[in-house]
């Protein structure tokens, strides 16, 4: 759904991603699920855009920097970062190099942080529905302790919370939390 609002919604054309090389689950499988959404767009990755590093703000920030001392410039129109955490390190460094938010780079993360939304830019993120999955859970749970048989698999649908590092809410507008796909 991300990639699909950045493409379709803001016109993004270049989408740089920041993600985790190694074996960590979650990494794999947002990793995967962006793979997937750029072959459903007919958009190539391009490994110059497709940074490794280690969930923190200063590997991405690193990365970004890294980036500009080689080329001079972003020349990418998009930053998807598979945290939130990555994505503040993009952030600053877009802040302390004067690249604007979003007119320069739209930037999204993973995750929902509390900080995300209410630190200006508020940060256009994907939320886990962490609330939902722990009640669900719960009623797992006591079906299990009831004798029940149950499926001990169950997705829970993330939930996109697009804002203002997207271009969704404009940067002076402080009514508006978020807009979803609903």
């Amino acid at each position: 759904n991300l990639v699909d609002h950045l493409i379709n919604k803001h016109g993004a054309k270049r989408l740089a991603f920041f993600t985790v090389p190694g074996s960590n689950p979650e990494a794999i499988a947002r990793t995967q699920a962006f793979k997937v959404a750029m072959a459903d767009h007919n958009m190539k990755i391009d490994e110059s855009i497709f940074f490794g590093c280690d969930f923190t703000y200063w590997s991405s920030y690193a990365k970004m920097k890294e980036y500009y001392d080689k080329y001079g410039k972003i020349d990418f129109d998009a930053a998807i970062a598979i945290n939130d955490d990555m994505a503040f390190g993009i952030i600053d460094f877009c802040n302390d190099y004067n690249i604007k938010i979003p007119e320069d780079l739209i930037v999204t993360g993973f995750d929902d942080s509390k900080k995300a939304s209410i630190v200006p830019p508020l940060l256009s993120s994907i939320n886990q529905q962490i609330d939902e999955q722990g009640a669900y859970a719960a009623k797992l749970l006591l079906k299990i302790i009831d004798g029940e048989q149950v499926e001990m698999e169950h997705t829970i649908q993330t939930k996109p919370m697009f804002r203002q590092t997207c271009g969704c809410i404009d940067l002076h507008d402080n009514r508006i939390q978020y807009y979803d796909y609903e």
